[in-house]
């Protein structure tokens, strides 16, 4: 990490019965509480005192919208036998959350896309969210950031009609140079 931060941390067990293992037991409560992150941990490799592990990071709620419920987040490898003492470490899943320069091109074209297969009606934000995270996970944001930039660009339209519903229309494809630009700001 560049920029760490402070996190706080909850730990709660799951229920017996294991008919809803994402979420702990009295947990209706509890999740409705959390304004960020929630997960489930899933045992993937046992570890020891002697044993490096595995561990499997499931979200059971994320209320910025960057993965979906039962989604793997990240795999926790636990080494305790390493010279320096335990060692954990973060791996993220193969289909990450898109985060770099390269990843805005990606949901720009993304975004571009799913509004030319729209067609004339266009889409609402709520959709244009679930048509960009159709080919891989965005936050909220991330598409929303996309589609300001398509629009900057003259790739699409966003036009406030009935009920204040932001509508997106496909106007063009976005060129080469246009995306190489962004990847260059």
């Amino acid at each position: 990490m560049t920029n760490p931060g402070h996190t706080v941390l909850l730990i709660d067990h799951g229920t017996k019965a294991g008919d809803s293992p994402l979420y702990p037991s009295g947990s209706k409560r509890k999740r409705a509480l959390i304004s960020g992150a929630a997960w489930s941990v899933e045992l993937v490799t046992p570890f020891s005192r002697d044993h490096p592990g595995k561990l499997k990071l499931i979200c059971a709620k994320d209320r910025h919208g960057t993965y979906r419920r039962g989604e793997i987040g990240a795999w926790v490898h636990v080494d305790p036998t390493g010279p320096a003492g335990l060692k954990i470490a973060l791996e993220p899943p193969n289909d990450a959350p898109l985060t770099t320069q390269t990843g805005s091109v990606v949901l720009v074209r993304r975004v571009v896309e799913a509004c030319r297969q729209a067609g004339a009606d266009g889409l609402t934000v709520r959709k244009l969210r679930a048509e960009a995270r159709t080919k891989g996970p965005a936050a909220n944001q991330m598409v929303d950031d996309a589609a300001e930039l398509a629009d900057s660009l003259g790739c699409i339209a966003i036009t406030v009609e009935a009920r204040n519903a932001r509508v997106h229309r496909w106007l063009r494809d976005p060129t080469d140079q246009e995306l190489k630009g962004l990847i260059d700001a």
